[in-house]
């Protein structure tokens, strides 16, 4: 016998009706009659006597009404204990991330981490650098995961995460397609589609040129690698980007990944968080999955 059974029976004798009880739990009058049946079938006795009409609740209906109620009360309590309890221990972690490492790391981090935390939600949510660093400072998020490790954040932890390699990408007409590999000094033939002036990444693409003594001229820059990859597809011009970054495009055929002869250099993605904040079990979970994984597992 089901709880649900006793209170369709309660249901039909409260409204006085086979019909009503039956809509009050989105049931046809027929199946209702049947749980009646059940009901009756097992208690081995008549609840309702169907030979009067009117129908009659029996003394023994009466006797089996009181006590469902009872019964109903002590379970509805019961669900409810059950859920506050489930909700005081189902917590967030909240991640704020910028847009290229979210879009890469992100679905396949938390389908890991949810593995072993089924009662734990993750709230993840994309922005801007600068953001992502207020986000952490202004005690919004838990963690972050940002490209550099800024020096003038005092009051936040950096932990070393994942290592990417910048590669040259190229729409598939590029004259540096045709190419099996290329010398750094060729960069100088094309145009660049940068990164804004004001990101880390510029300042490191800035910072390889110097060393290789190269003048090369940016077309247009933008704020994400996202917009760099669909503005290289229709352009001229070529752009360095975090290969992992490119999987998509690549194997699709929109983008071609050219080598250099001479070895480029890597972007660092850093997990951070607040120094003075008491990280949460989950949380730190969390963190140790994450440098458990390697690129491989992404």
């Amino acid at each position: 016998m089901k709880i649900e059974t006793l209170k369709i029976f309660c249901d039909i004798i409260r409204f006085n009706s086979f019909s009503k009880g039956a809509t009050e739990n989105n049931i046809t009058q027929s199946m209702a009659s049947q749980a009646i049946n059940r009901l009756e079938k097992h208690f081995q006795t008549t609840l309702i006597d169907r030979s009067h009409r009117p129908w009659q609740i029996t003394p023994e209906g009466e006797l089996c009404y009181e006590q469902s109620q009872e019964l109903l009360k002590l379970y509805t309590k019961l669900e409810n204990k059950l859920r506050l309890l489930h909700k005081k221990h189902t917590t967030t972690v909240r991640i704020a991330t910028i847009y290229s490492a979210g879009l890469v790391y992100m679905r396949p981090l938390i389908d890991a981490y949810k593995t072993n935390n089924s009662n734990t939600k993750t709230q993840v949510e994309y922005f801007h650098p600068n953001e992502v660093y207020s986000a952490i400072s202004e005690n919004k998020t838990d963690i972050g995961i940002v490209s550099s490790s800024k020096g003038n954040y005092r009051d936040i932890e950096f932990i070393p995460w994942l290592e990417e390699e910048m590669v040259v990408a190229v729409a598939p007409d590029h004259p540096f397609a045709k190419q099996q590999k290329i010398s750094v000094k060729d960069l100088q033939k094309s145009a660049l589609i940068n990164f804004d002036p004001e990101l880390s990444i510029r300042r490191s693409i800035r910072k390889y040129f110097k060393l290789h003594n190269l003048q090369v001229k940016t077309e247009m820059h933008f704020d994400n690698v996202e917009s760099i990859k669909r503005a290289v597809e229709i352009s001229t011009g070529f752009a360095l980007l975090p290969k992992p970054c490119l999987k998509r495009e690549i194997k699709s055929g929109t983008l071609v990944i050219i080598p250099v002869q001479e070895r480029t250099f890597n972007r660092e993605l850093f997990i951070i968080h607040r120094k003075t904040k008491q990280l949460l079990p989950s949380v730190k979970q969390l963190i140790n999955l994450m440098q458990q994984m390697q690129k491989q597992d992404f």
